[in-house]
């Protein structure tokens, strides 16, 4: 998959299109964390939001893959542990699961 992005600018240049895209939504949504102060970072905005939108793209990519151990459950606690301690919030192990997930219980 990536092998044929390095060696394609088309696609390079789409995939960075794709990234943009992504880090609207994340950098917004801190934004408004931020100005409500809800939420108290320790590394630059721009930072954080690359940050994120990696890991959501790494731990994605392996649960679509089917990597050994990756599961979407998996990569959902993985990705907010991660942004409860770069946000400077606590984990709320109780939060509200989706549709999706009440459905398969």
């Amino acid at each position: 998959f990536w092998a044929a992005y390095a060696r394609e600018p088309k696609l390079r240049r789409s995939m960075g299109r794709a990234y943009e895209t992504w880090r609207q939504p994340f950098r917004r949504a801190f934004e408004d964390g931020l100005a409500s102060g809800e939420f108290q970072i320790s590394i630059p905005l721009d930072r954080l939001v690359d940050r994120s939108v990696a890991l959501f793209d790494g731990l994605v990519l392996q649960v679509l893959l089917e990597a050994p151990g990756a599961t979407l459950a998996n990569a959902r606690e993985l990705f907010l542990e991660s942004l409860a301690a770069d946000l400077g919030v606590e984990r709320r192990l109780d939060a509200p699961r989706s549709r999706r997930s009440r459905a398969r219980a």
